[in-house]
């Protein structure tokens, strides 16, 4: 069973002053941040372990830069940002200056820059141009392009004098929608963003490399069972049970059912609407629907494969159907042999399957007797 979760993202294309950090190859900060990340916190002793020979005042030098670019925090631990740099050693190289952002949020995305642009210096907007930014994306966060996967940045800083940060919000159009995937059978979900955001001065079709989530998805799906699940049938056991009267003939077949859910939560990761489910497992929700569904199996497979079949052999038919199908666990029986043939002869014109079924009662060497016509239950 998977499940299909879409939602625009609301997007600000702005420009504005920053501290920028692009991250760039240095795998001699890579290599400290492995040790740092090692012994625990930056010491002396790290620090010689990876760069042997270093004064008193180039270990302070380099604890003041490994803590300026927020590698380490003030107790000399290795921070998010470090750990990411000991990963990749990819580190960031700070700047300052106008560029344009793309920028988002949502519970699954977070306060994401989606793009970040360097901005020619020009005659500069208006001075009534210019508003409050009024919700910053995270900082100290490493955040990749998607319109070029290979870069990837940081924002460290907003400068401003009048402690509000100001932003131009620019004339371009841009576009990006989630899809999020949540497979129920590998326990598996993935998502990606689509869409169109600017570059320089035309439009470039979103890169998004797919992401994930970690959803326990075992207990996500118990939520939905006692919530947007119970409109369309009664969940138990990983099947849904549904009233047989709604099947349409490829669900009858395939146990198998398409639907949508209007609208599903998942903790912290926020609302979504018309939620597409597809390949729900699904069963009779009572023993009549069981008994309803069974008997519709047999008449179809009775109208496909026309030939002589006593009750005895319809019952063994019948078992053989409902075997290893949700249907198993379910009272079956044969429909008694009047109702066989009223059934078959409404489904067949040519009346092939109905001369099939009164065939060996009415040519048998001896009389039927009465109750072997009734339904024939076959467990």
């Amino acid at each position: 069973m998977r499940a299909t979760l879409t939602t625009p993202l609301a997007l600000d294309v702005l420009t504005l002053f920053a501290e920028m950090a692009w991250l760039e190859r240095r795998p001699e900060l890579g290599a400290l941040c492995r040790a740092v990340r090692d012994a625990g916190r930056l010491s002396v002793e790290v620090v010689d372990s990876v760069l042997p020979g270093l004064t008193d005042a180039g270990r302070d030098n380099l604890a003041s830069w490994c803590r300026m670019l927020g590698l380490v925090d003030g107790g000399h631990a290795l921070t998010a940002l470090g750990h990411e740099v000991a990963e990749t050693d990819d580190a960031p190289v700070p700047e300052q200056g106008v560029y344009d952002l793309v920028v988002t949020a949502h519970p699954l995305v977070g306060r994401r820059i989606l793009e970040a642009q360097r901005t020619a210096a020009g005659r500069g907007p208006r001075f009534e141009d210019i508003g409050p930014l009024n919700q910053s994306p995270d900082q100290g966060v490493v955040f990749r392009s998607v319109l070029d996967p290979t870069q990837r940045f940081v924002l460290r800083d907003l400068p401003t004098n009048h402690g509000q940060p100001g932003r131009l919000v620019n004339g371009l159009n841009a576009s990006c929608a989630i899809t999020w995937t949540l497979d129920f059978d590998a326990g598996t979900d993935s998502w990606r963003m689509h869409g169109a955001l600017p570059q320089g001065r035309s439009m470039a079709t979103i890169r998004h490399e797919a992401e994930s989530a970690e959803l326990d998805l075992a207990r996500l799906l118990e939520v939905w069972a006692e919530g947007p699940l119970e409109a369309h049938g009664t969940w138990a056991d990983g099947v849904l049970g549904v009233a047989a009267a709604d099947l349409t003939d490829d669900e009858r077949t395939s146990f198998r059912r398409a639907l949508t859910l209007e609208r599903v939560e998942i903790d912290g990761l926020g609302a979504w609407s018309d939620v597409q489910l597809e390949d729900v497992p699904i069963g009779p929700e009572t023993d009549d629907d069981a008994l309803a569904w069974g008997t519709a199996l047999l008449l179809a497979r009775l109208h496909a494969e026309p030939r002589p079949r006593t009750r005895p052999q319809l019952g063994e038919l019948l078992e053989s159907i409902v075997l290893d199908s949700p249907l198993a666990d379910w009272p079956a029986q044969v429909p008694s042999h009047a109702a066989c043939l009223d059934a078959v002869d409404a489904m067949d014109p040519t009346r092939r399957t109905w001369w099939s079924l009164a065939a060996p009662v009415d040519l048998a060497p001896a009389p039927v007797p009465p109750t072997a016509l009734d339904a024939l239950g076959v467990r």
